[in-house]
């Protein structure tokens, strides 16, 4: 059940664990967006140099190396975005 309040009143918890949602969430989407463009850039990459490893073995060889990348070039997006 929902909490009640008095009516035109949001309470605070509410208003601010949407906006924890909303911003987790925002996260989230950044970061996968990122892990994606990373895993297309380095996939070409690898068959520009004729690697013969599937793409599920050279992701799963590169994925600490992924995990960092991706970290950094989240944090480096907020702090842009922060100005």
């Amino acid at each position: 059940m929902f909490p009640q309040s008095a009516p035109g009143h949001t309470p605070a918890h509410v208003t601010g664990s949407l906006h924890t949602v909303f911003h987790s969430t925002a996260f989230v989407l950044t970061r996968d967006l990122v892990i994606a463009a990373l895993v297309a850039l380095w996939l070409g990459l690898a068959r520009d140099q004729e690697v013969s490893l599937a793409g599920a073995q050279i992701a799963e060889l590169l994925q600490g190396d992924l995990d960092l990348n991706t970290q950094g070039l989240v944090v480096w997006l907020d702090r842009l975005k922060k100005g």
